[in-house]
């Protein structure tokens, strides 16, 4: 096995994982179903109880 070809390409794997995992980040935050905190937990308990 050549090291010299297996570590830039283990570099390029990393790198475009790094820029699709950014890219879904983007995506995620720019939707609004990222949950919301809980305004107080007084109301939660109410909800469950």
């Amino acid at each position: 096995m050549n090291l010299s070809t297996l570590i830039p390409e283990t570099l390029k794997i990393g790198e475009y994982l790094q820029a699709l995992l950014e890219e879904s980040i983007r995506a995620f935050q720019s939707t609004d179903i990222a949950p919301q905190p809980a305004r107080s937990t007084r109301k939660m308990r109410a909800k469950i109880a």
